[in-house]
């Protein structure tokens, strides 16, 4: 078996980051396979960014640890890209929870953006009839 070098670039921030993992014959056999995590992953673990309940049906509770106070950006998109709730906030230092609204909103799968200190953060959220 040839060994192999997997280098995976992130190009969708400003601040590019290549990974890089070799596969070879030897580490085949003996590793377990490893997660690449990109940089907006890893920030989005780090700063313990969160959307629950997920599924949700009239409200979806949105939370995050901020180093510092800060104006942030909650969206709400369908999966064709088009905006449907939008909120602005202060965020402190520490743990964050921001409630967003949903009723309204049809049964689906959607994007939920944060906006936070010059970062992105994503993540899917499904809404469910509500009852």
């Amino acid at each position: 078996m040839e060994d192999y070098t997997l280098l995976i670039t992130n190009n969708f921030s400003d601040d590019s980051e290549t990974e890089q993992l070799r596969i070879g014959a030897e580490t085949a056999a003996t590793q377990q396979p490893q997660e690449v995590l990109m940089p907006d992953a890893r920030a989005a673990m780090d700063n313990g960014f969160r959307v629950f309940p997920n599924p949700a049906t009239s409200q979806a509770t949105v939370a995050f640890h901020s180093t510092k106070e800060e104006a942030v950006e909650i969206q709400l998109f369908d999966l064709n890209g088009k905006p449907l709730r939008r909120s602005t906030a202060m965020a402190g230092f520490g743990e964050n929870l921001f409630e967003m609204d949903l009723r309204g909103v049809f049964p689906g799968a959607y994007v939920l953006v944060l906006r936070a200190g010059g970062v992105v953060f994503r993540q899917r959220l499904v809404v469910l009839q509500g009852r």
